[in-house]
């Protein structure tokens, strides 16, 4: 081996062991984040949620840190800054993890942003392509957005899938009026026989 190469090689080891040095000193083990999640839970309990919200932000780069921050700003009724740190946390963990993705939802609901709370729904069914509760969701998200034909559509995918509800047959007859391509009687009809 040349000089050169042992250059190399030594100096690829100098720089690996500062970087994992650098994560291990910014990184939190297990107990460390079970003894935040502690505390935080024993603020938020006391009903001290500025406070538990304050300790929170201190390690919200922690995953589970954030995901409870994000659910005390929510308790706070702050939910723009709660919709921020659940988009924040479903980023960071690829929108794969289907607890966060329907707080996602439920936060963007309550935020009347129909928009986001769309977006929620088409991720959760990326993951359960078969979830009636959030297809049914979505339907409603994207009325309340005016988006008629895309929540038409989607209602009619559903219809085809066999996932036959009255509030679907319900939404099908509101969104033939909005569209005016039909008085929704028939879809109407099926709602009233639907058990």
């Amino acid at each position: 081996m040349t000089k050169r190469g042992l250059f190399y090689i030594v100096l690829l080891f100098f720089v690996s062991f500062i970087f994992s040095s650098c994560q291990s000193s910014t990184s939190l083990s297990k107990k460390q984040i079970d003894q935040i999640l502690q505390k935080g839970n024993e603020l938020t309990l006391a009903k001290e949620y500025k406070q538990a919200i304050e300790y929170y932000e201190q390690y919200s780069d922690e995953i589970k840190v954030l995901y409870n921050l994000a659910l005390l700003y929510s308790l706070e009724q702050n939910y723009g800054e709660a919709s921020k740190k659940l988009l924040n946390l479903n980023e960071r963990t690829y929108f794969s993890d289907y607890d966060y993705l329907t707080s996602g939802f439920k936060i963007a609901e309550l935020d009347e942003d129909y928009g986001l709370a769309s977006f929620y729904c088409k991720k959760i069914l990326e993951l359960r392509p078969e979830e009636k509760s959030y297809r049914l969701k979505l339907i409603d998200s994207l009325y309340k957005e005016s988006l008629f034909e895309e929540s038409y559509a989607f209602a009619l995918e559903t219809f085809d899938l066999n996932l036959y509800s009255k509030q679907l047959f319900d939404k099908l007859a509101e969104l033939e009026v909005a569209l005016n391509i039909g008085t929704g009687e028939t879809w109407s009809l099926l709602s009233e026989n639907h058990n």
